[in-house]
């Protein structure tokens, strides 16, 4: 058996109530209390729980009709229909504030009655799950706003013809802007790097398949900065499957890249490092037999002997080789360093000589050292070679006549070299080689130190010395800098810890 409809009357007239209980009762409706003033009708209400209320407008009492329906409204949820004899304009805009859901003129028809009350509920559920619906909607915005801002990731909107029309704060960021409108409505495909001609193949892609799943590419940034990017686009087709927009994700791999790079440069060095301690082992053997053998047939012969220079000969170039592969067994790291106090002033006037040799007489070496007694904690040997590496770079860049000079000084803070921020704080010697020979192109200050690599012919160099002078110096807590500016010179610039 169906439920009915629970009717509550607010009327002071009794004969109207009376006339309006048996009418509703021939409706099948039930009627569940009265009150016969608005005062009443509000404290009924909650005990009576009606499904619907008829109210007449025009009572006696502290509450008429229309006011006792708007306290209605704050303690239930119910429709309330209004019961009036009079169609005066203002009482109806009165009564139309407090949001009724009919309004019945005295003297009624039975079935307008009915109709009233039916479509009062039918609106009032209606209105019901309208609000529920609209509470779960304003729920799932909250959500997917929440997710959208939150988002480790960038995610962005395109119309069908790859503009943006939407992208979240992630990736706003990510690519440098301020504001959604500084990007809004660009093709997502102009961001790609134009040099790379990645744009066009991903969106002839996109076009073709309908999808760009977890591709690397190569974007822009507002100022102008290359990153690495991982991005995924996917085609939403209407009904008629047609292209009606593309939604995608970006996250920028710059930071992983660069590790990924550190990491399979780390792995090459160690294999390089293992094969160089090998090769290196293997040749020290026999460089042993040819010193020995070079010292026996030495013994034999007068100095006076032409023969004798030949075998000194031999064994200089022999124990340059010996000191070549200790610098490689350096590099490997497979050797001990020796380290000792070393006044790098004087260490420097001692090889003067040494050094003029090495660069020939159409090159001038001169020193301006102001670091007399000055000590340092290195490995003499090794220093040494460091030092060479450096005149010979120096001496190569000049292309004929030119000078190379030496400069040391003590740097404790920034006004002693525009160099120190890039150090510890400490107290350094900083020693400079510098020449006016033909400086180093802008594209290769960051490559110089790297293992293998050269600007010279093969057969000249192998781009070992500068990686080779870096690592001695970290290992003595030593640092390395270049400043050039192309054709117009260049300076090494060696930052040492005074011991």
């Amino acid at each position: 058996m169906a439920k009915k409809t629970k009717i509550m009357i607010v009327d002071d007239d009794l004969q109207h109530i009376a006339l309006l209980s048996t009418a509703l009762q021939r409706l099948s409706y039930d009627v569940v209390g009265t009150a016969n003033s608005g005062e009443q009708s509000i404290k009924k209400v909650k005990s009576l729980n009606p499904d619907v209320v008829l109210m007449d407008i025009f009572m006696d009492g502290k509450y008429d009709g229309i006011n006792a329906a708007d306290q209605l409204r704050d303690i239930v949820q119910i429709p309330v229909i209004f019961l009036t004899a009079m169609s005066d304009d203002k009482v109806i805009s009165k009564a139309l504030d407090t949001n009724p859901y009919g309004y019945i003129l005295k003297p009624f028809r039975i079935e307008d009655l009915k109709a009233a009350i039916e479509v009062s509920l039918t609106r009032f559920n209606y209105e019901r799950k309208l609000k529920t619906y609209q509470k779960k909607i304003e729920e799932s915005e909250a959500l997917f706003r929440g997710i959208y801002n939150n988002l480790p990731s960038g995610y962005f909107q395109l119309d069908h013809n790859f503009k943006i029309t939407m992208l979240n704060p992630y990736l706003l960021h990510m690519l440098n802007y301020t504001s959604e409108m500084e990007i809004t409505g660009e093709n997502i495909f102009d961001l790609f790097y134009a040099e790379q001609h990645e744009g066009k193949k991903f969106q002839k892609q996109l076009k073709q398949s309908g999808e760009i799943h977890l591709t690397e590419a190569q974007w822009i940034t507002k100022n102008n900065r290359i990153i690495q990017v991982l991005i995924t686009i996917k085609r939403v087709n209407d009904e008629n499957d047609n292209a009606h927009f593309n939604i995608g994700f970006a996250r920028d791999i710059t930071q992983y890249k660069q590790l990924e790079y550190q990491l399979r440069h780390a792995q090459k060095m160690e294999i390089l490092g293992t094969l160089s301690s090998l090769i290196a082992h293997e040749l020290n053997n026999q460089l042993t037999n040819v010193l020995g053998y070079a010292d026996l047939c030495r013994m034999t012969l007068q100095k006076t002997d032409k023969q004798y220079r030949y075998i000194q000969s031999i064994q200089l170039k022999a124990r340059e080789a010996a000191g070549t592969i200790r610098h490689l067994l350096k590099f490997s790291r497979k050797q001990k360093s020796y380290i000792k106090e070393l006044d790098l002033d004087q260490f420097i006037d001692n090889k003067i000589d040494l050094f003029s040799q090495i660069v020939g007489s159409k090159i001038t070496i001169s020193t301006e050292l102001n670091c007399p007694g000055v000590l340092i904690n290195t490995d003499m040997k090794l220093f040494e070679q460091v030092l060479m590496n450096l005149i010979i770079n120096a001496k190569d860049a000049i292309a004929d006549s030119g000078k190379i000079t030496l400069k040391s000084k003590i740097v404790s803070d920034n006004k002693d070299s525009e160099l120190y921020y890039k150090l510890p704080e400490n107290k350094y010697v900083n020693l400079s080689i510098q020449d006016n020979g033909s400086g180093i192109q802008p594209e290769n200050i960051d490559k110089i130190f790297r293992p293998f690599f050269t600007t010279k012919d093969e057969s000249v160099g192998t781009g070992l010395g500068l990686a080779i002078v870096k690592n001695i110096l970290k290992d003595i807590n030593g640092y390395i800098f270049v400043v050039s500016q192309f054709k117009k010179g260049a300076s090494f610039e060696i930052f040492l810890p005074i011991a």
